[in-house]
């Protein structure tokens, strides 16, 4: 088993998390506090739900749990971006690792699924 910082998605995830954090003080107060506080968040939690997956025998339970994060901080992020919190191009920037993380996590769950 490889230690969860070595994985690909938690690189990932750290990076995405470092974008979140170096985003939320140009965003505007009434988001920053609010939308980029949960950002940052729902980031950390699936840090540590990736840890807690590879970690476990059973990672089908803590993978849903990740997939369902990925899918909130998406929601938050197509919120801020109607509310023109951030530019298209920082959008674009951010869905980039998001949705890396999340095709990553789905394969990560069909194979534990057809291993266990």
């Amino acid at each position: 088993m490889a230690l969860s910082e070595d994985l690909p998605v938690y690189k990932v995830t750290v990076k995405l998390l470092d974008r979140l954090t170096d985003l939320q003080p140009n965003l505007p107060r009434m988001v920053r506090y609010h939308h980029g506080d949960q950002m940052i968040d729902i980031c950390i939690d699936m840090l540590v739900l990736i840890r807690d997956a590879n970690r476990s025998a059973d990672k089908q339970a803590f993978l849903d749990q990740l997939l369902s994060k990925q899918h909130r901080l998406l929601l938050i992020l197509r919120v801020c971006f109607r509310q023109k919190a951030f530019s298209t191009g920082k959008y674009a920037e951010l869905l980039e690792p998001l949705e890396s993380i999340g095709k990553q996590v789905t394969q990560w769950r069909k194979k534990s699924k057809s291993n266990g």
